[in-house]
């Protein structure tokens, strides 16, 4: 008997594994022949643009033409989360897709009433139904395969990632679906924020998606929400307190439209416009993988500061003719974009406001300088205050000039880049080289606007190229950081390995920051108002030729930001440049930012020592230099040199000649015959510009036989002059403040 039972029990077992080998291998047959379309939910899913901390700046429709966005679990209410599993699903961590005690009770209850009073459908099935909107399943045969899909969804996925798949596809009235776009469309808030009375509208809306929408809530919502509270509340699951605070008895949402917040840098984003350039990086893949929902960089509160700003301003200098600005505020420590103003309306359809100013290719005018000068500064051949010479070049084709023509003959360093003159920065940029020029420090950076070709660039220096507002304020940020270039980003990705580059030196670019700092502000009362109370900047303007283009460009140590003002068409305006157009508008954005005064500014790098010079020639002072001054040195880069332009001339009383040393010890001239006058040796490129100074005269000639052995040979090129037989050498009788601010403009043939 006992052999009977264990046969029976044996063959039983036997029975019981073969038919759970045929249902697990009919599942995996089944898995495999017809899988899931669970991965196919990637793409459905709308584009979303998020700001640093999570607050919604805009979205587009999905393929499909719904608002659905990507939802994570971790970011729903678990007020939610709560409200909806004891309202559709109690037992849904329980059963393993198909509620058997449900499905009895639903069978029992219509069977008796004679028609379908209840369903049980978990939210397993409804997932399974969502999954594949296109299939019926109100058939028998349907509700089969709705059963199979669920117990596939249960096997195959685990139960927080079900209910994630439900938050993001249950339909929540229209063309609104997933919690994330219902949360946002009828209270304006993200999920995870949502509070009890939401959260249960939220739970109930999908049982009739149009008829219980969370702005009308007809009064069988409203017993659905009173009936759930009731529940929750004796179920523990919700406090007496809040209990109190649930109203049921009106509608608790309003549909409004989503926000529509920097649509110039959501178009971007979407399209990949501007995706070419290594200094930006806005690389969507990684968002789209993951619903593409994408967390920009920007900041909300300073997004909603900067852009009135701009379109304020904008309506005050329209009467100029002057239609359009953009705006691009850098967070220094991090590269990332907080604000971003394309033009002030993108709707704007009669002056193209839909033009993204930012990403556009602008003549730069003379905003590119301040990196010359910093070039300038590492090859140890000049000081702040080094004198240079400020008259006219000619090159075939190509004859620069000064923004006001009539200022030539010499002009410091610092001077010179406050200034923005022309002339000192192009003969600059030739001495140089093309080993160490702007234009090789800029395809070292990336700058994705210039060509391959440097004959195409000579006048670079002057704004002769395109750049791109986004490109050059990152340029800009790279001084804020001490030259270290770091790629500007739009979205919160991880920077790539090797991306931070060294662009300039600390110690040039802590001295070209000083420069800037101390840009002189106009004093005329016509723009007393626009530069009242200044903040601590480092800035500079640039104008585009036939003022096209009006930049100012500047940082501290926390923030750099970039304006462009000027008009998408290419019209000129006649009194527009970047001192009086965008300068006012730079400080008014600065001003806005967060915190922009508690930025100290950093110490002098090590190397960066202060000297005593010459006054006039910016070198090491000798005993004939009538004044001193200091300015910023760099240890063991720049070349320790004399003044040479201070000196002692030698004159015969008699013959009101020239005498050298040798001369006056050879023929023991007493003392009383000669006499010591001082004079200034000019450089050759601006010795003829000085000479024609009023009061200016030349150095007497040399005393027959007195002729130094040097000037025989041909005097040394800093002495020679290109216009003249003899030497050049001038002193003033009464010189001027500024001896390069009276002069005419003459013609110079370049050597």
């Amino acid at each position: 008997m006992a052999l009977k039972q264990r046969r029976r029990l044996f063959i039983g077992c036997g029975i019981i594994g073969l038919l759970g080998s045929l249902v697990g291998g009919g599942l995996v047959l089944g898995n495999w022949l017809f899988p899931l379309p669970v991965w196919a939910v990637q793409d459905r899913f709308s584009p979303v643009y998020y700001d640093r901390h999570g607050q919604l700046l805009g979205a587009r429709l999905s393929p499909d033409e719904k608002w659905r966005f990507a939802s994570r679990l971790e970011d729903v209410s678990p007020y939610l989360v709560t409200a909806l599993l004891e309202f559709e699903d109690k037992r849904f961590y329980q059963h393993v897709g198909i509620d058997m005690y449900a499905l009895a009770r639903a069978g029992w209850q219509n069977l008796i009433r004679g028609r379908v009073v209840s369903g049980a459908s978990t939210i397993t099935m409804q997932v399974a139904r969502l999954l594949s909107p296109t299939r019926r399943y109100g058939t028998l045969v349907g509700k089969l395969v709705q059963m199979g899909r669920a117990l596939q969804l249960e096997w195959r996925l685990s139960k927080q990632e079900i209910l994630e798949l439900y938050f993001n596809l249950a339909p929540y009235g229209k063309n609104i679906e997933g919690v994330t776009a219902a949360s946002w469309l009828y209270f304006h808030k993200p999920p995870a924020t949502l509070q009890w009375t939401e959260a249960m509208a939220l739970a109930i809306t999908p049982k009739s998606p149009n008829a219980y929408r969370p702005d009308r809530f007809p009064p069988v919502a409203q017993k659905h929400c009173q009936r759930l509270a009731a529940q929750l509340r004796q179920r523990g699951k919700m406090s007496e307190g809040d209990w109190w605070f649930i109203d049921c008895t009106r509608p608790p949402g309003q549909l409004r439209a989503l926000p529509h917040t920097a649509p110039h840098l959501l178009a971007r984003l979407h399209t990949g416009a501007g995706r070419d350039s290594r200094l930006v990086l806005q690389d969507t893949t990684s968002a789209r993988a993951h619903g593409y929902a994408v967390r920009t960089t920007l900041d909300l509160d300073v997004q909603r500061r900067v852009e009135p700003t701009v379109t304020s301003y904008l309506r005050e200098i329209r009467a100029q003719g002057i239609h359009h600005a953009a705006a691009l505020v850098i967070e220094n420590a991090s590269g990332e974009v907080l604000a971003y103003v394309g033009s002030p309306d993108f709707d704007d359809k009669a002056y193209a406001g839909e033009v993204d100013g930012i990403r556009a290719r602008r003549s730069p005018g003379s905003t590119l300088k301040p990196f010359l000068y910093a070039r300038a500064l590492e090859s140890g051949n000049y000081t702040p205050q080094t004198l240079l010479a400020n008259v006219p070049l000619r090159y075939p084709g190509y004859h620069p000039q000064n923004f006001t023509p009539g200022e030539l003959g010499v002009t410091h360093f610092a001077e010179a880049l406050q200034r923005s003159l022309n002339l000192p920065a192009v003969a600059l940029n030739v001495t140089l080289g093309p080993s160490h020029d702007l234009l090789s420090l800029l395809w070292d950076a990336g700058v994705s606007t210039l060509p391959s070709h440097r004959e195409q660039y000579q006048s670079l220096v002057l704004g002769g190229g395109d750049m791109r507002l986004d490109e050059l304020t990152t340029l800009y940020a790279a001084l804020a950081r001490g030259g270290s270039l770091v790629p500007t980003r739009l979205i919160q990705v991880p920077l790539p390995p090797a991306a931070t580059q060294p662009l300039l030196t600390p110690e040039a670019t802590f001295i070209i920051t000083d420069i800037l700092r101390h840009t002189p502000v106009p004093g005329y009362a016509a723009m007393a108002s626009a530069f009242r109370d200044v903040p601590d900047v480092a800035w500079k303007t640039g104008t585009s030729s036939r003022r096209r283009d009006a930049w100012t460009i500047g940082y501290n140590p926390r923030y750099t930001v970039g304006v462009w003002v000027g008009n998408f068409s290419g019209d000129p305006v006649e009194q527009m440049t970047g001192l009086t157009t965008a300068a006012p508008l730079f400080f008014r954005v600065f001003r806005q930012l967060p915190g922009y005064e508690a930025s100290p500014w950093p110490s002098p790098p090590e190397r960066v020592i202060e000297m005593r010079v010459c006054t006039l020639s910016g070198h090491l002072p000798t005993a004939h230099c009538p004044a001193q001054t200091r300015t910023w040195w760099i240890a063991g880069i720049t070349r320790p040199e004399f003044c040479q332009m201070h000196v002692q001339l030698l004159i015969d009383q008699v013959s009101g000649r020239r005498l050298s040393e040798t001369c006056v010890r050879q023929r023991a001239l007493p003392a009383s015959r000669i006499r010591l006058k001082p004079g200034i040796l000019w450089p050759r490129e601006a010795g003829s510009w000085l000479a024609r100074l009023q009061g200016a005269e030349l150095f007497p000639p040399y005393e027959a036989g007195c002729v130094p052995e040097t000037a025989r040979r041909g005097l040394p090129p800093l002495l020679q002059t290109p216009l003249e037989a003899r030497s050049m050498w001038c002193s003033l009788v009464q010189r001027p403040a500024s001896p390069c601010r009276a002069l005419t403009r003459l013609s110079f043939p370049w050597r």
